[in-house]
């Protein structure tokens, strides 16, 4: 037994003390019945009070020697409580954990030298960043709440705890990036592939939301979720709790059972190309009596659909088809439900050897061995049917690979998109993508407002493109995207005292002489030519990664240095 919490609660704050104590005596008492000893040196004892509601008396316990007084924090499961729970300490404790971190990676490297950006990166986001955000789905506050007393919404004041964690966010950015001071910090954080608090909390939000909906019933953080109700009929039941703000979701999906542990079979694909020639020759000598049935699901936009076809060896066409639309549902989901359909209607006659393709592995192995959390009540129903009816199988099959049969499910798929969708509610994969998507446009609205103007200009992104280049040559790509360099410009913005910086042309160095300089012009001209860029001005944004995912600032930018 490593560490035991009692929590009691009441109006009160001198009862609440006097019924901790009992019970902790009590626990104190069965552990020395049992032989375990208390440490009176590791017993902590907060009072969490409301407002001025503070009560100082300390409480005594069985076998201490002295009495336990109140702590001004207590740390338990990683996170620093105080009496008042505005988690200020916590937020301390963290930032200059992560502030060391930063300080410790500095001395790794200098700004053209050391470990490159990439392996910083992980480690500022492994590190680092789970240090810094370590739990914050539990104790961040939000932006706003609900008011107990006027119902209506209030702000947190979270503006205080977003400044102690920004520094050492920043930190690791700058420990990340080789940049001068002076350049912004939204151009360092997102060429370190990091993020401030405002956008972390979001992003954890919004994976919490996610993460949580995939729980079963009986996990102790859904019960903690379930709306609060009023004492009597005559009050007005209390505003939603942190947790519960946390996990709201536009749709929730229904939640998974617990199943049993995880088996280690799985099925074995070959090369696609292998398997299609393989599955067409065991189709060719199968007898025709059997029935082959061929399921898919299809996605266009917000519109997923599911098919299954039948036919047998040697007719090419279908001789049944059936096909649906499913409402906030992925391509997994639709896959499941053409499998669960098809094996339904198999098994509904009397016994007929079948065999059921589908061209989605994850689905099959979620219908034959382990159900999946998404569709999982279709998968169970499916691996029933299986062990019942051992005529039925169900068998992976190659997609898009010119097999008649699955090609014929595929077009039936497509068809049912303009089908009305089955009502039903979302399913646990849709969940997740949306919250993925939601974490996306909270990075993009970020970066709307963030981003420095020198960046809007060349169309760069919220997302670090250039990491897999070496601190000499990223510290000249970042200079040169924000300016911030060994540039004339620079100086002057600066008051900079001292001699105007030139090229090895003669020429003074300024960002547009990047593509001007007549020692690069070779690599310049051949980039225009690879790339159709028209003008200088394309050039000059090319090389520092507008366009073609980035590879003028990973692959062609290094060159003009050679």
């Amino acid at each position: 037994m490593d560490d035991v919490a009692i929590y009691c609660s009441s109006r009160s704050p001198a009862q609440a003390g006097q019924f901790a104590a009992e019970e902790a005596n009590r626990v104190i008492r069965w552990l020395a019945d049992n032989t375990v000893p208390v440490e009176p040196a590791k017993t902590e004892f907060l009072r969490l009070a409301k407002g001025q509601q503070t009560d100082s008396e300390p409480i005594r316990l069985e076998s201490h020697p002295e009495p336990i007084r109140p702590s001004a924090s207590v740390r338990y499961l990683g996170v620093w409580l105080d009496p008042t729970l505005k988690f200020k300490i916590h937020a301390q404790k963290v930032a200059n954990r992560g502030q060391r971190l930063a300080n410790c990676m500095k001395r790794l490297h200098t700004t053209l030298q050391g470990l490159p950006p990439a392996q910083a990166q992980k480690v500022a986001r492994a590190c680092g960043t789970a240090t810094v955000m370590y739990a914050a789905e539990a104790w961040w506050p939000g932006k706003k709440r609900v008011s107990a007393s006027t119902k209506k919404e209030v702000s947190t004041n979270s503006r205080c705890l977003e400044d102690i964690l920004d520094k050492p966010i920043k930190a690791l950015a700058r420990a990340v990036v080789p940049a001068m001071k002076t350049a912004p910090n939204s151009a360092v954080l997102r060429e370190a592939g990091l993020f401030p608090t405002s956008v972390w909390t979001r992003l954890d939000k919004a994976r919490a939301a996610a993460r949580w909906a995939a729980m079963p019933d009986n996990h102790p953080v859904i019960e903690r979720l379930a709306p609060l109700t009023a004492n009597n009929a005559h009050c007005k039941p209390p505003p939603p709790t942190r947790l519960q703000r946390k996990a709201e979701l536009p749709a929730s999906p229904p939640r998974p059972r617990p199943l049993e542990e995880p088996t280690l079979q799985r099925e074995k694909a070959k090369p696609k190309k292998e398997a299609a020639r393989e599955h067409i020759k065991a189709i060719n000598i199968t007898p025709v009596t059997t029935r082959l049935v061929y399921t898919h699901g299809s996605k266009q936009g917000d519109k997923t659909s599911w098919a299954w076809v039948e036919q047998f060896p040697g007719t090419p066409t279908p001789a049944k088809e059936r096909s649906g639309a499913l409402a906030r549902a992925e391509v997994f989901d639709a896959e499941v439900v053409a499998i669960h359909r098809a094996i339904s209607s198999a098994t509904k006659g009397p016994p007929r050897r079948t065999r059921v393709f589908s061209d989605n592995l994850a689905a099959v192995e979620s219908c034959k061995h382990r159900p999946a959390p998404s569709s999982q009540k279709e998968a169970i129903k499916v691996r029933e049917l299986l062990n019942k009816r051992k005529e039925v199988t169900l068998e992976w099959c190659p997609g898009h690979s010119n097999i008649p049969g699955n090609e014929n499910a595929d077009t039936a798929a497509k068809r049912a998109l303009g089908n009305e969708p089955e009502p039903g509610r979302p399913t646990l994969a849709w969940t997740r993508a949306q919250a993925k998507n939601k974490k996306n446009q909270i990075v993009q609205e970020w970066w709307s407002t963030a981003a420095p103007g020198s960046y809007r200009e060349k169309g760069l992104g919220p997302y670090p493109d250039a990491q897999g280049l070496n601190r000499r040559d990223m510290a000249r790509l970042v200079a040169y995207r924000t300016g911030h360099g060994r540039f004339a410009s620079h100086f002057t913005r600066f008051n900079i005292e001292a001699d105007t910086p030139e090229c090895e042309c003669g020429a003074i160095l300024e960002p547009r002489h990047l593509v001007q300089c007549p020692r690069r012009k070779k690599v310049v001209e051949e980039a225009k030519a690879k790339f159709n860029l028209a003008n200088e001005e394309e050039a000059h944004a090319f090389f520092l990664g507008k366009g073609y995912k980035g590879i003028g600032a990973r692959e062609w930018f290094p060159r003009l240095f050679k």
